[in-house]
Formats: C-alpha cells, sequence, structure tokens
C-alpha cells in the first residue's frame, strides 16, 4: 500500500515536470519563429549572422544598451546632453546579461523567454499547489493557457526591444502569488515588486500601492512576511534614486521617475491629439521637440512641464476630451492602432480578433467587480482577489489615461484579468477558491 502511494505520489509530481516541458517546449518554438519574424520585420536590428545590433533598439533603448555592454556606462545624449535616467534599468541590464551570452537573436530570445516564463510557471504552481487539493493540473493547464489563445498576447510578450515583454511576465506572476497562500510568497513578490518598479515609469503606481495594500490585506501573516514587500520597494526606490541623485543632483521619483516624462506628456497635449489617436502614431503629431538648448536632462523637463501646465490650463475641456478619448480607447478598442501611412499615405486600421478578446474580457471583468459592489455599495463583498486585482488594475491604467496607451501597453492587464477570471469560474465550476 505504502509503495502503491509513493507511485501515485511520484507520477503526479512527474506530470508538473512534463507540463512544464510542454509549456516551455512551446514558448521555446514561438520564441525561434518570433525571432525569424522580428529578423525580416526589422532587419536593421541583425548583422548578417543574426546577432543583435544593441545600439539600433528602438523606444531609446539603442544608445544605452549599447553604451552599458560595452563601456559599462549607463548614460546616452539626448536632446543633445548627456543624460542618466531617460530609460529604468530592468531592460537594459536583463538585455546586457543575455547578450553577453549570446547577441545571436534565435538564442537570445530563447534564453530570454525560457527564463522570464519559468517564473510564471513557478508561480502559478505556488498558486495552485497551496490554494487547491483536487485538479490541480487541470487548473495550472489553464493558467499557463492564457499567453497561446491571443496571438498579439503573445508575441507582446515574446520580443526583447519594450518592457511590455517584461512586464507581461511579472504582473500575472505578481498577482498569482498574491492571491496564493503559499508560505514563502513574501519573498517572491517582494522580488518582483522590486524588478516592478524599476521596469517603466508607467509601473511606479502598481509597485508602490501594491505593498501598503499587501500590508493591510494580509492581517492574519507574520508582521515581518507583510513588511518585506516594502522594504523590497524601498531598496527599489533608494537604488534609483542614489543613482540618480549621484548622477544629476535630483532624486528621480514620483513624476519624476523619468527625466523624460514630461517631454512624453507634451506629445499629447497638443491640439492635433484627437486627430491621431487612437488609430494613427502619436509620433507623427506635429511637436515642437528642443534640442541643444539646456546643460542637462531636468532642465528639459522644466521646459516641458511649464509647457504641459500651460497648456492645461488654457485647454481645460481639450485636456478633459482626451481623457475620456483614452479611456475609450482602453475599454471599446477593436482595431489596431498607432499605425504609420503605408506606401501610399494611406492609414489601415483593421479589426483585430486579439483586440476584440481582450476587451470582451475586460468588460466581463468590469460587469463582475461592478455586479459584486453596486447591489448595497458596499465594498466588503469584495474578497482578496478582488482587491488584489484592483489594487493593480487601477493603478496600472491611471498612468496610461494621463498620458496614453497602446496595444502592447495594456497587454500586462489583460492578462492579469484572464487569471482573475478563470479563478471566478473555479469558484462557481468546484465551489473552492
Amino acid at each position: 500500500m505504502y509503495f502503491k502511494s509513493q507511485y501515485k505520489k511520484f507520477l503526479y509530481n512527474n506530470s508538473y515536470i512534463f507540463l512544464y516541458l510542454i509549456f516551455i517546449s512551446l514558448v521555446s518554438i514561438l520564441s525561434l519563429y518570433i525571432s525569424y519574424i522580428l529578423g525580416n520585420k526589422f532587419p536593421y536590428l541583425i548583422d548578417k549572422n543574426n546577432n543583435i545590433i544593441l545600439s539600433r533598439m528602438m523606444f531609446d533603448y539603442g544608445e544605452l544598451v549599447n553604451n552599458i555592454f560595452y563601456s559599462k556606462k549607463y548614460s546616452q545624449v539626448y536632446n543633445g546632453v548627456e543624460s542618466y535616467l531617460i530609460r529604468l534599468p530592468l531592460l537594459p541590464f536583463v538585455t546586457t546579461f543575455i547578450g553577453k551570452i549570446s547577441l545571436n537573436l534565435y538564442l537570445f530570445l530563447l534564453l530570454k523567454n525560457i527564463i522570464f516564463f519559468s517564473i510564471y510557471f513557478l508561480s502559478a504552481l505556488l498558486f495552485v499547489q497551496s490554494r487547491f487539493l483536487n485538479k490541480r493540473l487541470l487548473i495550472l493547464t489553464s493558467l499557463l493557457s492564457i499567453y497561446f489563445y491571443n496571438f498579439y498576447n503573445i508575441i507582446t510578450t515574446l520580443n526583447f526591444f519594450t518592457a511590455d515583454s517584461y512586464i507581461s511576465i511579472i504582473l500575472p506572476s505578481l498577482f498569482l502569488l498574491l492571491i496564493s497562500n503559499h508560505n514563502y510568497r513574501h519573498i517572491f513578490i517582494s522580488i518582483l515588486l522590486f524588478f516592478l518598479y524599476l521596469s517603466k515609469t508607467s509601473m511606479f503606481f502598481v509597485a508602490f500601492i501594491c505593498p501598503f495594500i499587501f500590508y493591510m490585506v494580509e492581517k492574519k501573516s507574520n508582521f515581518y512576511k507583510r513588511l518585506l514587500p516594502l522594504f523590497f520597494l524601498v531598496i527599489a526606490v533608494v537604488s534609483w534614486g542614489s543613482f540618480g541623485l549621484i548622477k544629476t543632483g535630483t532624486f528621480p521619483f514620483g513624476s519624476k521617475h523619468s527625466s523624460t516624462n514630461q517631454e512624453g506628456l507634451s506629445r499629447i497635449l497638443n491640439s492635433e491629439f484627437r486627430n491621431y489617436y487612437p488609430h494613427r502614431s502619436i509620433d507623427l503629431i506635429p511637436f515642437n521637440k528642443i534640442d541643444n538648448i539646456y546643460k542637462n536632462e531636468w532642465e528639459y523637463f522644466d521646459h516641458y512641464k511649464r509647457n504641459n501646465l500651460n497648456y492645461i490650463k488654457n485647454n481645460f475641456s481639450e485636456t478633459f476630451y482626451g481623457v475620456l478619448l483614452k479611456i475609450k480607447f482602453i475599454i471599446f478598442n477593436y482595431q489596431k492602432d498607432g499605425v504609420f501611412p503605408d506606401e501610399n499615405g494611406n492609414y489601415k486600421n483593421p479589426v483585430m480578433i486579439s483586440h476584440i478578446l481582450n476587451r470582451i474580457l475586460g468588460l466581463l471583468f468590469i460587469i463582475i467587480l461592478v455586479k459584486k459592489i453596486i447591489p448595497s455599495f458596499n465594498f466588503r463583498n469584495l474578497n482578496k482577489s478582488d482587491i488584489y486585482i484592483l489594487s493593480l488594475y487601477l493603478p496600472f491604467l491611471f498612468p496610461y489615461v494621463v498620458g496614453w496607451s497602446t496595444s502592447k501597453h495594456l497587454v500586462p492587464i489583460f492578462l492579469v484579468i484572464n487569471i482573475y477570471l478563470i479563478t471566478e469560474l473555479i469558484k462557481k465550476k468546484f465551489n473552492t477558491l
């Protein structure tokens, strides 16, 4: 009898390994496919041997990553001055670390995605093992599937040149750990929040608010476990802040998380914004970019800040309309967005099935939460899972309502919504959770 039970346990545990191998194999195949697609779509990114040319990375990462990789220097020339706080360090350091192993596009993406999707697998496994006694493999499989049914979500997560590709793993992993009961989840949550804070300026509010929510919700947990995410947040804030203070004389925090925040806002605080967004790229909006007139990056920051405040003051109704336009995009958009003109000067915004799927699930999520709150307008009807997803959802979207978002920016929160809806389905189907 003992050996029979041990044999069953062996088979069960090996089922997890088998599932992991299937999951990572699928990720690996897709990584190689995406490498081929990227190499053909962006041929300037690679040399004749398929090695990534770091200096040609998009979104103002190229020069920075190139300098870190070859000169061990975290800086770049921006607006004609030496700048240190243009981009946050997660993507540049991960790119440098994996690049030291190989810059071959195929191997690079393979390594990057095996590492990060393994983090997600571990988070899902810890959640399932800590919350369920039965149907574990089925539930784990459903949680792993969220990346594969939506083509846009998976290609956004698999690439290497946007911070969103990393956040699309970190945020869903964080949510799974928040709603798990694992004894050591506080350690993993703390580490993920540390990296999230250093990933992208739009993650400031999520990374800042989440540790406080965790501390308040987990009242039955050990005091030090509740405090650990806050401690790691402080380390992240002090690390980035100290670097900025030493290099520029200013402690980057809040609206100054990055020295280009105000320049980014200047692109959308513009009377032409409504004529471009969301169908055409905002990079096409006529923009009075200045160059070579100030001594450092913070003088540029202050210049754009003054312009932005003046625009809001003098064009409040236009600014408010822009906010409504951005909310409409987040909730209802179903077309390809942010496009550039084709060779004939036409803008093509076809309907995208991926966007329809994301918005349907997003609306379903909103309806479920509203139904829980509205009957008595009592937030006490919300369970721990509801509270945690709100602590991610609202802070996540806030910067994109103030600023702007494209579809790739929203992929991480749609993936979190997928997880939430799966857990809601489990409650109804198996009467658990």
